[in-house]
């Protein structure tokens, strides 16, 4: 595997880390908060999007991630559909248990607009040319 979308990157703990093991990782994120702290700690590509409309041509990746994030999604059927269209060869999945102290908190604070993670996302930031597929 060459390249790689982790989306749902936040802070962009993993896709530094799918960096440092060789592996050209863009991450992507809909929450304009966690990129902007992912651009003071990741150099690399980085791009805001709702996963449920990645804006990517297809097979512009060789797998697509998700890390502790799929568990948030509304339409996670449309999240697979697109992560499937975008990536070549597979989807790498990490998911936290939905009964987790940590996944309660965040669902409990996002009800009283605390957690600003969910808001409507475009473009941000990238350094390659990946036009929209729409």
């Amino acid at each position: 595997m060459r390249d790689l979308l982790e989306f749902g990157c936040g802070t962009g703990r993993f896709t530094r880390w799918w960096h440092e093991i060789g592996i050209d990782a863009t991450g992507g994120d809909i929450s304009p908060l966690m990129l902007s702290q992912a651009k003071d700690l990741f150099s690399g590509d980085l791009v805001m999007a709702d996963s449920h409309y990645l804006p990517f041509k297809d097979q512009s990746f060789d797998a697509v991630a998700f890390i502790t994030t799929f568990e948030y999604y509304k339409n996670p059927i449309q999240v697979l559909q697109e992560a499937a269209r975008v990536g070549r060869y597979g989807i790498v999945m990490g998911m936290m248990n939905r009964n987790s102290p940590k996944f309660i908190r965040r669902r409990v604070q996002q009800a009283f607009g605390k957690n600003p993670i969910l808001h409507n996302g475009t473009i941000l930031y990238t350094s390659k040319p990946y036009p929209s597929y729409r």
